[in-house]
């Protein structure tokens, strides 16, 4: 007599049905192999839930197993690609709101009033260089938390030796080290995320 599928492995396939929808939906970075696969086996699933079983072809406790087994590799390959996808996200945030600033005014002529030991003009002023400077350095302090432990300490290094005396443009020892410590800490993490991205 032929048997049918239990109510907990019909369950069972439904569930691993609905998962793999949205893999294939939510996941469609990886193409249209992947696609194809889940679907072959959503559909092997689902022919296998509706159709009789016969105690001579496959005994239900190897598919429950075969089954689970479908669903944990399934699951954590979502759980991977969910990571990888925060990492990203992450790695994105950090180059566009901490390093791509800070590169792009360690070159050229922003370099000069954005990396000067004091401030261009007094914090009362309407001018847009001083405006721009404190719009800056206000945004590295407020995302530097996404930097790794040596560009933060940088960052603080840095910030320690700057002062708020106006057109300050002395240049010690300390201070040359220190700005040549957070340069070479920007170029490094510039250099990681751009080969990450």
């Amino acid at each position: 007599m032929p048997a049918r599928l239990s109510l907990g492995m019909t369950i069972a396939l439904i569930i691993a049905i609905l998962i793999l929808v949205p893999i294939t939906i939510g996941v469609f970075f990886i193409g249209i192999i992947v696609m194809m696969l889940e679907a072959i086996i959503s559909l092997g699933l689902l022919a296998l839930m509706v159709a009789p079983i016969s105690s001579s072809t496959i005994d239900p406790s190897i598919l429950n197993v075969i089954t689970t087994a479908i669903l944990v590799v399934v699951t954590w390959w979502y759980a991977h690609q969910i990571e990888k996808r925060a990492q990203m996200d992450r790695n994105r945030e950090e180059m566009d709101l901490l390093i791509a600033p800070l590169y792009a005014n360690s070159q050229g002529w922003a370099k000069t009033f954005i990396f000067m030991k004091g401030v261009p003009a007094y914090a009362i002023s309407k001018d847009p260089t001083m405006i721009q400077h404190t719009q800056f350095w206000d945004s590295i302090q407020r995302h530097k938390y996404l930097a790794p432990d040596y560009l933060r300490s940088a960052i603080d290094e840095y910030l320690r030796n700057k002062t708020p005396t106006v057109d300050d443009r002395t240049r010690g020892e300390d201070y040359e080290r220190v700005e040549a410590d957070l340069f070479s800490a920007i170029a490094r993490r510039y250099e990681e995320l751009s080969k990450m991205i």
